[in-house]
C-alpha cells in the first residue's frame, strides 16, 4: 500500500532494503554515487501491526526507528562515494519549514530532534534549505483548508562531499493530483 519508484538510464544496481517491509526506501547506486528514495513512515498514535499481524507499537516509535535506519543506510553507502536521499520525510525540520506552526508537542519535537541531529553528525546537507537560508516554501498542502496549511517535509539530502556538484535545488508549484509539490536538484553527477 505504500511505495517508491526510481527510474534511472544507463547502468545503476537497485538495492532492495531488506528491512523496509512495506516498499517506502529504494536505493539505487553506481560506483561513485547512491541514490535513495524515501516515503518515510508518517507518527501517529494508531498502532502498526507486524508482518503477523501482531500489533507491534504506535506509529511515532516505528517512524523513529525507521529515520535511524535510513540515516543508518546513507552513512553505509557514503564509504563507496556521495549519497543523495530524496523523498518524503514526514517531518518539518524547523518552525520555518511550516504554517501556521510547528508541531511542538512529543513526539514531533522528539523526530524533529533526532533527524537534524542525524543530518549534523552523519554530514548530511538538506540542500534547499542550504541554498534558500530563511525562506519559507512548503512540499505538503493540506487539501481544502479555508487557510493555509503546510509544511515542508520533502527533502533532497546530500551527503557533504557532493554538496558543491548542486547547481540548483528548487520546490515546484503544486500538482493538481497530490498534496505534495516536486523538490527539484540539478546538480552534476560524479564518474
Amino acid at each position: 500500500m505504500y511505495g517508491v519508484a526510481t527510474f534511472v538510464r544507463d547502468h545503476w544496481r537497485a538495492d532492495v532494503i531488506p528491512w523496509d517491509r512495506e516498499g517506502r526506501i529504494l536505493a539505487v547506486r553506481r560506483p561513485s554515487l547512491a541514490v535513495v528514495n524515501v516515503y518515510a513512515v508518517n507518527g501517529t498514535a494508531k498502532p502498526y501491526f507486524d508482518e503477523t499481524g501482531r500489533v507491534a507499537g504506535n506509529r511515532h516509535d516505528l517512524k523513529r526507528r525507521f529515520q535511524t535506519k535510513v540515516m543508518d543506510l546513507g552513512c553505509e553507502l557514503r564509504r563507496h562515494g556521495g549519497v543523495i536521499m530524496a523523498g518524503d520525510w514526514n517531518v518539518s525540520r524547523t518552525a520555518q519549514d511550516t504554517h501556521p506552526r510547528l508541531r511542538t508537542e512529543e513526539p514531533h519535537t522528539r523526530a524533529r530532534a533526532e533527524l537534524n541531529e542525524r543530518l549534523v553528525a552523519d554530514g548530511f546537507v538538506d540542500i534547499w534549505r542550504e541554498r534558500h537560508g530563511a525562506q519559507r516554501a512548503y512540499t505538503w498542502f493540506k487539501r481544502g483548508s479555508r487557510t493555509l496549511d503546510a509544511a515542508r517535509v520533502d527533502y533532497i539530502l546530500v551527503s557533504e562531499e557532493i554538496a558543491s556538484l548542486v547547481h540548483s535545488a528548487e520546490i515546484l508549484d503544486l500538482l493538481p493530483w497530490s498534496d505534495h509539490a516536486p523538490v527539484l536538484v540539478d546538480l552534476a553527477i560524479p564518474g
